[in-house]
């Protein structure tokens, strides 16, 4: 990594903001990732710009080439149609969602105040338990009298690998159900457009089709994704590791992340240097201000 002109004066910022930054680099890495599945719209919205606004920190204090604009790129999938066209002022004809289809037959003309209310307080509750255990896992405190926020790491090297060992598998369970979702959402649609017995059934076709490969996807993905957990990785069905394995000089997927390719999971090995002025004894390491990468 190259710094920017930037990156000088944001290495000298105080300790206390260094230290913070970190707890906002855990936050928006680790818990705010899942957002991406959340069926409520404003959380994934959340998710958007919280990641945005990482990139573009990273974009200004250090030069990663095009990767962190991938990963921003990959983030205009959390924005639906509408959200997209009110940005912009434009006009926007919305199909009815099929959950609200659903809801409209139990709440009646209340659908829409329901639905709203639902959004806000799951929205909400979701945010206050972030919140909370960002607060408690970093000892986050509020200084007054420095007009700082202080933070201290509150776990260890191995709560931290338990906890995402436990998390993995439900990973995958959210996974599956929002794949699963979709393609309910998806195949409900095509047969209940207004196009005719035979635009129905080429819709249906190709929904059918893109499904399978969404699920292909998904499944391949699923090896380099179970790499931090050896339970979950065994679990994965043996179909999806042929798959994986066939086609992985294609990259058609990999595990996320810039350093995880650089050090691994475990650290990388590097050559150390050492130094002595006798032949049996007094050897020492030399250190080194920059390593090359």
């Amino acid at each position: 990594c190259i710094p920017t002109p930037v990156a000088w004066y944001a290495h000298h910022l105080p300790e206390w903001f260094q230290k913070l930054s970190v707890v906002g680099t855990y936050f928006i890495e680790i818990p705010v990732p899942f957002l991406f599945f959340a069926p409520v719209k404003s959380l994934r919205i959340v998710a958007f710009y919280l990641q945005i606004f990482f990139q573009i920190c990273i974009i200004v204090t250090g030069n990663y080439n095009f990767f962190n604009l991938l990963t921003c790129v990959l983030c205009l999938s959390l924005l639906d149609d509408r959200y997209i066209y009110d940005l912009f002022g434009w006009e926007y004809r919305e199909d009815v969602p099929l959950y609200k289809k659903i809801w409209s037959k139990v709440f009646g003309e209340k659908t829409d105040r329901v639905c709203r209310w639902c959004a806000r307080l799951t929205a909400s509750i979701v945010m206050l338990i972030f919140i909370y255990y960002t607060v408690k896992f970093f000892s986050l405190s509020v200084d007054m009298e420095k007009w700082q926020v202080d933070s201290v790491v509150s776990f260890s090297w191995d709560g931290f690998s338990q906890t995402l060992r436990d998390i993995m598998p439900w990973t995958i369970y959210m996974g599956v159900i929002s794949i699963a979702v979709e393609i309910v959402a998806a195949i409900y649609g095509s047969l209940t457009q207004d196009s005719g017995a035979g635009g129905k059934l080429w819709s249906l076709l190709q929904t059918v089709f893109f499904s399978g490969v969404a699920i292909t996807m998904f499944g391949v993905s699923l090896v380099p994704h179970t790499a931090l957990d050896r339970g979950s990785r065994d679990s994965v069905w043996p179909a999806f590791k042929k798959l994986y394995s066939d086609t992985e000089y294609l990259e058609i997927t990999s595990s996320y992340g810039l350093f995880r390719r650089m050090t691994g999971v475990g650290g990388r090995p590097e050559l150390v240097i050492e130094g002595s002025n006798e032949l049996e004894s007094g050897w020492k390491e030399y250190d080194w201000s920059w390593w090359s990468t």
